[in-house]
């Protein structure tokens, strides 16, 4: 990820949910996006964060994203269901 979007990112409010088992969040919102519209930008998103895609269909899509020493840190996954999106970022337990 370049360096103007690194700061982007550290500059956003994060919302944390902890478990025992699996840190994880999970938000819901609404679009007037057509389905097929929403599902390209989150692709194109997940590019140009250089997130890794690991699944794609007409209504979601899935990416890994790296932390430091190239280490898969958490899955995000995005769902469009008429016009509502889901978000849902999982830890995958590299971040210790």
């Amino acid at each position: 990820m370049n360096k103007a979007l690194k700061e982007f990112e550290s500059s956003i409010k994060k919302k944390h949910s902890f478990h025992w088992w699996e840190p994880n969040h999970e938000e819901d919102f609404r679009t007037h996006l057509q389905q097929h519209i929403f599902i390209a930008i989150v692709l194109k998103t997940f590019e140009i964060l250089e997130w890794d895609i690991v699944y794609k269909d007409d209504t979601s899509a899935e990416a890994k994203r790296q932390g430091e020493w190239n280490r898969w840190t958490e899955k995000i996954t995005v769902s469009y269901h008429y016009g509502t999106v889901k978000v849902k970022s999982v830890s995958l337990g590299n971040e210790m």
